[in-house]
């Protein structure tokens, strides 16, 4: 498929996803991930090993608690917020326009999601070695700058 169609189709399964979003309850942790996990699939594709991924990476994010939870939540909330602001301010809009825009806002929204697992990870990893009593690998190391 050349790329305009590519774009074209991108932006159809996106739109009809953005129909549900009224609907969909955004106080509700659960709600928002189960969207935006289906905002990911669509820009993967739909490709059945990507949506295998998302499924284990909003797994994790599921499993959040506490303050990481919360971050996780604000991310992923306020990036559909601006997800479906971008549609809703498309209209007269270039198509590529708008899957780059769109494009843009989710990968950052990635990042920023990542960062938070990141942070889960090295929390799991403290809270380990804390358990097994091993000294850190990382302190014995002095960074000369």
């Amino acid at each position: 498929m050349d790329r305009k169609k590519q774009i074209l189709c991108f932006l159809v399964l996106v739109q009809r996803l953005d129909t549900e979003y009224a609907s969909i309850e955004t106080s509700d942790f659960n709600s928002i991930c189960a969207y935006y996990q289906q905002f990911c699939s669509i820009t993967d594709g739909n490709n059945p090993l990507n949506i295998w991924h998302w499924q284990a990476l909003f797994a994790v994010v599921r499993a959040l608690t506490g303050k990481l939870k919360e971050e996780a939540y604000r991310i992923i909330r306020e990036t559909c917020e601006d997800l479906h602001g971008i549609l809703m301010d498309s209209k007269g809009m270039d198509p590529p326009q708008t899957a780059m825009a769109l494009t843009t806002r989710l990968l950052e929204g990635h990042r920023k999601l990542m960062e938070v697992l990141y942070e889960k990870h090295n929390e799991d990893r403290e809270e380990f070695l804390k358990v097994h009593n091993i000294e850190n690998p990382d302190s014995k190391y002095e960074i000369v700058g």
